[in-house]
């Protein structure tokens, strides 16, 4: 057994170790904060990638594959695709987020799944190519996919900081987010040189970087659960001073003339927030328009019209989407398994729940339970 295959196995053991100690983490508090799941799915996904690579060690010491080899460029659009989508905004719970996250994924899905066609089916690409191969065919189909795989990779990297502009001008990114992206570019880079002049201890110090900057994603979350628990007085103080800056900032808000369609969006964005964030007061059967106009600060006529503004005819039928959401996630955990336990969505009555069910989803409410039964 050489040097190389030790430090190669032992690096990618304690790559897989980590993330897997991650996962185990976000997914307990994923069990009571929904923003939490998709970083446990993102660090299983990551725990199982390093698990195989450490079962191909001798395939990874022995390889020489080339400029760009079309699995490595592969992996640098899955890594930058899953680094990426966790540090979006989601204003959403994620069972309302799947159309969204799949629309995210496409530039991913594409050219992974041309690859495969371009090596296995068609064998356009080579699995090895070298440097001057790539200058004598710059305008090849070979040449053009590593590049697109390449620009892809860092494309997603990009959105980190640009998606959140987009969506909101003055949106201020955070610091550890500044670091994290700047960490992720430097992991791209190192790994494209990993790509371009491969060794297994060059491989072995990506391995390690993409760890630290995985753990870095996790671990402003876990510092922030931390001062609540040992800051519990100031993150009551925190609190009160940032509800009495809202209502100064609802004021000014008032006084204020800018764009319709801004203010609109940032009213809809502190409903979607504040319904993320209280399922308990939602469910509810007693909630409703009066309580959710007190809650966000928002009276009824601005409530509606940021509501209509995105889509939404009334308050109720905007409560109902979430509540029929719940439901149908409550069924599917096999929490509620009666048509009686209806409330525990937010639901007065049975009939209520059925007719909401049916117009929503257009699925028979007592079918789809006894289907997940």
């Amino acid at each position: 057994m050489s040097t190389e295959y030790v430090i190669v196995l032992v690096t990618l053991v304690v790559c897989s170790t980590s993330h897997l100690i991650l996962t185990a983490v976000m997914a307990l508090y994923a069990k009571y904060q929904v923003r939490y799941l998709p970083l446990a799915w993102m660090m299983f996904v990551f725990t199982v990638i390093s698990a195989i690579a450490a079962y191909g060690t001798h395939a990874i010491v022995i390889a020489k594959p080339g400029l760009m080899h079309p699995d490595m460029m592969s992996m640098l659009v899955v890594s930058s695709f899953f680094q990426s989508f966790c540090t979006l905004g989601i204003t959403m719970p994620g069972f309302l987020q799947l159309e969204r996250m799949l629309k995210y994924a496409i530039p991913a899905f594409v050219v992974i799944i041309v690859g495969w066609v371009l090596v296995h089916t068609l064998g356009i690409v080579t699995t090895t190519l070298t440097v001057q191969q790539l200058l004598d065919n710059v305008f090849s189909i070979d040449v053009i996919w590593r590049l697109v795989s390449l620009g892809v990779g860092f494309y997603y990297y990009i959105n980190i900081i640009r998606l959140p502009r987009i969506l909101a001008k003055r949106t201020r990114i955070p610091l550890y987010l500044l670091i994290y992206t700047a960490m992720m570019g430097l992991s791209g880079i190192l790994y494209l040189y990993v790509s371009i002049s491969y060794s297994p201890y060059t491989l072995c110090c990506w391995v390690i970087g993409f760890t630290l900057v995985n753990m870095l994603l996790v671990f402003p979350e876990l510092e922030i659960i931390a001062e609540h628990l040992i800051h519990a007085t100031a993150a009551l103080e925190a609190e009160r001073q940032v509800t009495s800056q809202i209502k100064v900032n609802q004021q000014k808000e008032i006084q204020r003339e800018e764009d319709f369609n801004e203010m609109n969006l940032m009213r809809y964005n502190r409903v979607q927030y504040w319904m993320q964030n209280n399922r308990q007061s939602w469910c509810s059967y007693t909630f409703n328009r009066d309580m959710l106009c007190e809650e966000t600060g928002i009276n009824r006529q601005l409530l509606l019209q940021c509501l209509r503004s995105q889509g939404h005819n009334n308050v109720h039928d905007y409560l109902t989407l979430y509540r029929v959401e719940e439901l149908r996630r409550l069924i599917k955990t096999g929490e509620l398994t009666s048509v009686q336990e209806c409330d525990m969505a937010g639901f007065g009555s049975v009939k209520t729940a059925r007719l909401a069910f049916q117009r929503v989803l257009g699925i028979d409410l007592d079918e789809y339970i006894a289907d997940h039964q």
